[in-house]
């Protein structure tokens, strides 16, 4: 029973102590479970109720990815720092249509935890190298949404330097930002519109 102080203690017994906190106190996957009981000489009390106390802690994700604007992108690439990597997070087929200048593919929806895989089966799977830990990594998609995401689970992964580009692919076209389109890509929509 939860006391109305609002503090979430707890009445249970010992034996069911484990139990309990293990299965139906799960708020979060963010959080975890630490039951705190009262002991003897490093017994539980069998005799009587124990009073335990939910202390949670929170798995953080370090600090917060930088928000940046179309103007910091566009001075980041115009420095040409090779500890940025610009990770489109689009689909295949989107970033074919075109993409911001130097960016590589890592799709979020179809390869969520493509950062976690060893170096090997990421260039098996993606053609280029996995940027290393150290590197700071620039995300954008095409609307904001699913660079924010990447760029959360890339913190679980050990990415430390991140920067999320909330206004993403559309933003860049509205300003006019230069576009790279794969010559595959370019040479279909030629001979798209010179049959048509």
């Amino acid at each position: 029973m939860l006391s109305r102080t609002g503090n979430a203690v707890a009445r249970v017994a010992p034996l069911a102590l484990s139990r309990s906190f293990a299965t139906r106190n799960v708020f979060n996957s963010l959080y975890v479970a630490k039951p705190v009981a009262q002991t003897v000489a490093g017994k539980l009390l069998r005799d009587h109720p124990v009073v335990a106390r939910r202390q949670y802690t929170r798995r953080s994700i370090d600090e917060p990815a930088k928000v940046v604007e179309f103007d910091d992108v566009n001075k980041a690439l115009t420095k040409k720092d090779d500890n940025l990597v610009l990770v489109d997070v689009r689909e295949p087929d989107e970033f074919a249509q075109g993409h911001i200048p130097t960016a590589v593919n890592i799709p979020f929806r179809s390869s969520p935890g493509a950062l976690g895989l060893d170096a090997a089966e990421f260039e098996d799977a993606f053609g280029f190298k996995k940027p290393a830990t150290d590197k700071t990594l620039l995300f954008y998609c095409q609307g904001g949404v699913r660079c924010e995401g990447a760029e959360q689970l890339a913190a679980t992964y050990g990415y430390q330097h991140r920067l999320n580009y909330s206004g993403s692919y559309q933003d860049w076209v509205d300003h006019k930002g230069e576009v790279e389109v794969p010559k595959a890509a370019s040479e279909e929509s030629s001979k798209a519109k010179a049959s048509a």
